[in-house]
């Protein structure tokens, strides 16, 4: 029996989702493995290299319901693994840039004169 058919779900076992989010849609599988499995068995059996072959054990970021942990992290059933996507832009440079925009705007917003043709 396939580890990806329900039906040969074993009383010792583990059910499990794996969720990923690549630009524009979601990747998602249910997944029934035997006890002990680990988070790489998960993405092997899952086909996810077979669908998102630019990925590699190398090259992912794993987690479970936000925790990051490594590949050999032993599942738990109703696990749901989520496969993270790189940042695009630092967080604290995305802070520094919004903080310095706000504060462009309260100086423009400052300057401004204020008058008859101002105010609506």
């Amino acid at each position: 029996m396939s580890p990806l058919d329900s039906s040969s779900f074993e009383p010792d076992g583990v059910r499990l989702s794996i969720v990923y989010f690549p630009e524009g849609g979601i990747w998602r599988r249910q997944l029934s493995l035997p006890a002990g499995s680990s988070i790489q068995d998960a993405l092997e059996i899952s086909g996810f290299f077979t669908d998102f072959p630019s990925k590699s054990f190398e090259n992912i970021y794993v987690g479970i319901f936000g925790q990051h942990l490594t590949l050999q992290h032993r599942l738990a059933d109703n696990d749901r693994i989520e496969i993270y996507s790189p940042l695009r832009v630092d967080p604290k440079i995305a802070r520094r840039r919004r903080a310095a925009h706000r504060e462009k705007v309260r100086n423009i917003k400052k300057k401004m004169p204020v008058n008859d043709l101002t105010q609506s």
